[in-house]
């Protein structure tokens, strides 16, 4: 119950970002719409983003955290920070060279790699290696916010990284609205939000460092400390693996810029609202169970770390499933309420909302792999998820070959599901084979599984009556209080199922998450 317990409280964290983050989207979407504007700042944002995942809370964290754990555990908090520092200071030297390079070449990045299809199209090109030279040091920023978010993770302080991505949020729709007025473009507005927004994350978690007394600065010596080796040897096939991935979904925009129209800007908007609940889910999950795992492995206790895992997994996929719920059948009336104003007109909202049922049947299976793969990572294990990352990478580009013949920008979303789940099929077969972790009592497991679908199905079936007896209408105002009542009739049936049927005690986790919340932050 105390994964459960804090994993909500940074689900409920998170849940905050991720409102800003919906008024985020909102604004790109009133400012931007679908267009040219929108597909140039959607591939500038997404180059730092894709290697965030390397270098911040992707690889370069599920490595980082494990060996920090065990320094901090058998030789205490100075040898920690020195073992931090050290990374800091080769996090620091590493980035600066990667920027460098970035901003000089930023041109041939986006036309040879990530949008190969805008060759001919200068307009698109050129102002996406405009945006792209002004969001890159962004990268530098969030990394070095990650590192800390990592550190106050491994000493019990989930909240602060948690909340850290509001500031992120707040800077680029302030940007969006307030720059324009001076002559900036809104999509040059948003470039430079998202790089204001970044310093303030950085700053505001080394804030949260001096609140937990860990000291992290510059070291000459970087290379010599003895635990470097390791996390340089432990991050090679890391960085391969989110590579890997990340990889997959470079691929996925490079196809789609061949496509016609805004289909980059479409696929987006779908992935940004499917990433909600993962977020909240997946993420929060992750971030509590890898030190815990670390910690339980550490000292012994296989019971321990199956228990954490069983529970999860469980927890995890019925949130999942409850969610992917909602978004499909929600799809339409929700991007079109959230999203159809200003220059985001209704044909792109139905295009949207297409790709984002086909990516959201994947949400399950996403959750799974956030849980799974942090189990490889606290048995200190990068290689195997490596292996099963290529054959996922293969699956969804021959998929997306197939798919998108027939189904366009749609195919390109139903490929990533796809091979989302042979992921997390592949994941969960080698776990069990390699015993490194296992279902703590079988019986009870498969008991729960029964009750969590017996949860989703009645949720399908009560929405889906709802949604044809009172259906959304044309007003903005009348559909967000309709959709407020379907989210809170679709949690009340969640809740209400899960105390009758015992899948969890409601009530007794509500209790233990204030009873704990001081701690927590």
């Amino acid at each position: 119950m105390s994964i459960l317990r804090s994993s909500v409280i940074v689900s409920s964290i998170t849940m905050i970002s991720r409102i800003f983050g919906f008024v985020r989207d909102m604004a790109i979407a009133n400012r931007l719409g679908a267009s040219v504007a929108s597909d140039a700042f959607f591939v500038a944002m997404m180059i730092p983003n894709l290697l965030r995942r390397l270098f911040a809370e992707g690889a370069f964290n599920v490595v980082f955290v494990p060996i920090l754990s065990r320094m901090q555990e058998n030789k205490g908090k100075e040898a920690a920070e020195k073992f931090a520092s050290a990374a800091y200071t080769w996090l620091a030297v590493t980035l600066l060279i990667v920027t460098v390079f970035a901003e000089l070449f930023m041109h041939q990045i986006i036309q040879y790699v990530i949008s190969p299809g805008w060759s001919h199209d200068m307009e698109r090109l050129t102002l996406a290696t405009q945006l792209g030279r002004v969001t890159f040091p962004y990268l530098m920023l969030i990394t070095f916010a990650s590192l800390a978010g990592g550190i106050c993770n491994t000493y019990g302080k989930f909240a602060p990284f948690a909340l850290a991505p509001v500031l992120w949020n707040i800077a680029i729709i302030t940007a969006l609205f307030t720059l324009p007025a001076t002559g900036f473009a809104p999509e040059m507005a948003g470039a430079i939000g998202i790089v204001v927004g970044g310093f303030f994350q950085m700053a505001y978690m080394w804030y949260a460092l001096k609140q937990i007394k860990f000291s992290l600065k510059f070291t000459k010596s970087f290379r010599n400390h003895s635990e470097m080796g390791t996390l340089f040897r432990r991050l090679g096939p890391a960085a391969l693996s989110v590579g890997i991935l990340q990889l997959s979904f470079i691929i996925d925009i490079m196809l789609a810029s061949y496509l016609e129209g805004t289909a980059i800007s479409y696929l987006q908007f779908a992935n940004r609202f499917y990433q909600q609940p993962l977020s909240m889910i997946g993420i929060a999950l992750a971030t509590v169970l890898l030190p815990h795992l670390s910690r339980a492995l550490k000292s012994g206790d296989q019971h321990d770390a199956n228990k954490t895992f069983t529970n999860s997994l469980i927890y995890g996929l019925a949130l999942a499933l409850a969610s992917t719920v909602g978004l499909y059948i929600l799809a339409f009336p929700m991007i079109e309420t959230m999203l159809g104003h200003g220059k985001f007109t209704p044909e792109d909202a139905l295009m949207v909302s297409r790709a984002m049922q086909a990516y959201c049947l994947a949400l399950p299976a996403f959750v799974v792999i956030k849980v799974t793969l942090t189990c490889f990572y606290a048995n200190e294990d990068t290689r195997t998820p490596l292996k099963i990352s290529a054959i996922s990478l293969l699956i969804n580009v021959v998929a997306n070959i197939v798919l998108m013949q027939f189904y366009g920008f749609v195919g390109i979303a139903m490929a990533t599901a796809f091979a989302g789940w042979c992921n997390a099929g592949l994941q969960l077969y080698f776990l069990y084979k390699q015993k490194f972790i296992a279902i703590e009592n079988v019986k009870v497991f498969r008991s729960m599984l029964r009750k969590m679908f017996i949860i989703t199905a009645v949720m399908w079936v009560t929405l889906l009556a709802f949604v044809h007896v009172f259906p959304a209408g044309e007003n903005t105002a009348y559909n967000l209080v309709w959709l407020t009542a379907v989210v809170v009739l679709g949690t009340v049936i969640f809740l209400s199922l899960s105390q009758a049927l015992k899948f969890f005690d409601v009530r007794d986790a509500l209790k233990l998450i204030v009873k704990k919340r001081k701690k927590t932050f």
